[in-house]
């Protein structure tokens, strides 16, 4: 099993061996990180690419069930999301918190609450997958 973190990160020390100007590295009182996820993969997928996605959700929306054919990863921006894997508990995400829809799961809600929310969502494709939503009953 393989574990994949995504993060979003500014280069650390370590990472200056090429840069002439390692002053104007911040310092650790100007950059913070928050592990937000991590997400076991299953080893059986090469991923080809990712697509990066901002969604935006009108208010009081219901997504139905649905999957989709890759793994998706994603943070909310804006807004409340109520996100469900069926055979997973229901869970409330707000500003910052990460999900994942492991691929060809039935995500049975992805839903907002009387106001609008903005999302970002990372998309693991194969070589020649497309990223289609598949509405399921």
């Amino acid at each position: 099993m393989r574990k994949v973190l995504i993060t979003w990160a500014l280069p650390t020390v370590t990472d200056l061996s090429g840069w002439a100007h390692a002053q104007s590295v911040p310092s650790s009182t100007e950059v913070t990180r928050r592990q937000l996820l991590i997400v076991p993969l299953d080893g059986q997928k090469t991923v080809d690419r990712m697509e990066v996605r901002e969604i935006n959700i009108t208010p009081n929306y219901k997504s139905g069930p649905h999957i989709y054919p890759c793994p998706v990863i994603g943070s909310i921006v804006s807004g409340e999301v109520v996100f469900q894997v069926k055979g997973q508990p229901e869970q409330l995400l707000k500003p910052g918190d990460a999900f994942y829809e492991p691929a060809n799961a039935v995500i049975l809600k992805f839903d907002t609450k009387g106001q609008s929310a903005k999302f970002l969502a990372n998309f693991l494709l194969g070589k020649g997958e497309l990223n289609d939503i598949k509405m399921v009953q």
